[in-house]
This record gives C-alpha cells, sequence and structure tokens, in this order.
C-alpha cells in the first residue's frame, strides 16, 4: 500500500475539494497539452531505442524527461514521507524514513535514472545539509513546494532550464549555491 501511495501521490499530488495539486497532472494543467505530448512521444522513442522508458542520461529528450521526473519523484516521496510520518508508529515511520532517504542520499551518476534525474535536487532545495557520501554540495535551504513548482514552466525543457526558472521566480535567492547545487548533481 505504501508503493501505491507514494505512485498516487507522484502522478496526482494530493487532493483537497477534487483538485489534484502538485503531481504529474498539476504539473500537466501548468504546462500543457503540447509538453506532454513531447514527454509521452520521448518515453515511447526511448522505450523502442534503449528498452527503458526514461532512455539514458544522453538520449535526447533526457533533460525534458530529468526535469519532469524529477518533481514526480521528489513530489510523490515528500508527500508520502507526511502521510507515513503522520501515523507515527513505527512501521510507518521506518516507510517514512525511506521516502526521505531516497530523496536524501541520492548519488548522482550518468549511468542510472536514479542518478542522472535530480529528484534529490529539488528535496535539498528544502533542507538543510547532505549526507558527505552522496558527492552533492548543498547549501540550499528554504525553498517551499510552491516556489519549487512555480519553476516548472512550458518551455522549461532541460536541467538548466529549471534551475534558472526557479531563480527567477525565487528572486534569484541563493543563486551561487543553487548552482553549486545543480553542478554538484552533474547538470
Amino acid at each position: 500500500m505504501d508503493n501505491l501511495s507514494n505512485t498516487f501521490f507522484h502522478e496526482f499530488g494530493l487532493l483537497y475539494e477534487a483538485l489534484a495539486k502538485y503531481g504529474h497532472s498539476q504539473h500537466y494543467q501548468q504546462v500543457g497539452n503540447a509538453y506532454w505530448a513531447a514527454e509521452i512521444a520521448q518515453i515511447i522513442s526511448n522505450a523502442i531505442t534503449t528498452g527503458e522508458a526514461y532512455g539514458n542520461k544522453t538520449t535526447g529528450g533526457s533533460g525534458r524527461i530529468a526535469v519532469v521526473e524529477s518533481w514526480g519523484f521528489f513530489i510523490g516521496n515528500t508527500f508520502n514521507e507526511t502521510k507515513y510520518r503522520a501515523i507515527g508508529t513505527g512501521l510507518a515511520i521506518v516507510r517514512a524514513n525511506q521516502d526521505r532517504d531516497e530523496l536524501e542520499n541520492q548519488i548522482p551518476n550518468d549511468n542510472d535514472w536514479r542518478g542522472w534525474i535530480p529528484f534529490g535536487a529539488i528535496h535539498d532545495m528544502r533542507d538543510v545539509g547532505e549526507p558527505g557520501f552522496t558527492t552533492v554540495i548543498d547549501n540550499v535551504s528554504g525553498y517551499s513546494i510552491q516556489g519549487l513548482f512555480s519553476g516548472y514552466q512550458p518551455g522549461v525543457t532541460t536541467v538548466q532550464g529549471l534551475r534558472q526558472e526557479i531563480l527567477n521566480r525565487n528572486g534569484n535567492s541563493q543563486a551561487a549555491q543553487v548552482n553549486q547545487l545543480i553542478t554538484s548533481y552533474r547538470w
């Protein structure tokens, strides 16, 4: 059930009065049909040419996929952690910690989507610090979910474009640190 709930949050976000807030469905509403049609076409092309829906970091469209899925994995894990932490029992806390740790302990690499889709970077813009073993330089904190989501705009199809749009829409808050963070995620 915990994986189902994470997937639900990833795709639909939270439901308030029958309105999805912050999952892929909200991103779709923010960027429109053409953006998502190109995303779906890239996923199909990747699946045909590489056997993997996300492809690899060097396949065409990996920038768009990195952008779209960075949001889905970040929001799915963040909301799932919040849900299970609120339950507060032993097993629920274990699950909450697993969701947080997947974000906090992401190790950037170019060989596996779990390393090149920068969902941990989005998380790192909200928290303080980073475990040393990740090689990530995280001196950024304090961004809100709404502030991060505001960067996911129709023209943003690369991680560098996302970085710049988040900075633009948040008054260039901690710009040097954000740039260092994204660079440490190998983008």
